[in-house]
């Protein structure tokens, strides 16, 4: 296990997180959070991840920003199609 690649991918998916909270900008960053998080994982091949916290919140966040995303985007085209009536 290379333990430094294990932390700055930790640590990335924990900003990725944080960065998918850009309405609709952010849907990439969720996809990169997913893929550092699973990436993270796998290296760390079941030992023990000093940034696990920051791992598990980077999953966390992601998923809610996802979601906030998914929603403002839901709202803009709801408003878009009631301006074209």
């Amino acid at each position: 296990m290379n333990k430094v690649l294990v932390l700055e991918t930790s640590l990335r998916c924990y900003v990725y997180g944080w960065l998918s909270f850009l309405p609709v900008l952010g849907i990439p960053f969720v996809v990169l959070a997913l893929i550092d998080y699973q990436r993270a994982r796998l290296e760390a091949g079941g030992e023990w991840n000093a940034a696990n916290r920051y791992l598990h919140c980077g999953l966390a966040l992601a998923a809610l920003g996802g979601f906030v995303s998914l929603v403002a985007f839901a709202l803009m085209l709801k408003v878009v199609l009631m301006e074209a009536e």
